[in-house]
């Protein structure tokens, strides 16, 4: 069930469409300490707009609004239901793991940005959260794709300080 701008939960806001380019990089922070931002596209939008939300919103709960994975569930002949289930947890044991903030999310993708560099501890039991089997499900095809065959298959969420789940 898609949920339109016009019906979003309490405390959450919405901001006109951003140029398709901007929603590469990261948003603007919040002028507001109580809230982040993060680009978004939801139901009916045209585009993805700026969203802003309470900064205590569980990162499960952008995900089961926005309905990420549900696209790549789509394209890869999984149950858009679970996969989005899967993501939930995984996006939410992250964020318990290592203090982030949603910078982006659609139904194609979501991106956590940490608040600090990882340790290597947390590194490796982010690692321990994928196991081989659920790897394309849960949207690691962006890290899986770039793989070198050799260094650890989510090296790059070290140097960039970010976790991109994404189906392509």
């Amino acid at each position: 069930m898609k949920v339109s701008v016009g019906n979003l939960p309490e405390g959450w806001r919405v901001g006109e469409v951003v140029p398709h380019d901007q929603i590469y990089s990261d948003p603007p922070v919040s002028p507001e300490h109580a809230r982040i931002q993060f680009y978004g596209l939801l139901g009916d939008d045209t585009g993805h707009r700026l969203y802003s939300i309470p900064n205590n919103t569980p990162v499960e709960d952008v995900v089961w609004l926005f309905e990420v994975g549900s696209h790549g569930a789509m394209s890869y002949s999984f149950d858009a239901k679970s996969t989005v289930s899967l993501v939930a947890q995984k996006a939410e044991k992250i964020s318990n793991i290592i203090p982030c903030r949603v910078i982006f999310a659609d139904a194609a993708g979501l991106k956590l940005r940490f608040s600090r560099p990882l340790t290597d501890e947390e590194f490796h039991q982010i690692e321990a959260l994928f196991s081989e089997e659920e790897m394309m499900q849960a949207g690691l095809d962006r890290y899986l794709s770039e793989w070198d065959g050799e260094s650890p298959i989510l090296s790059p969420i070290r140097t960039e300080g970010l976790f991109h789940f994404w189906w392509d």
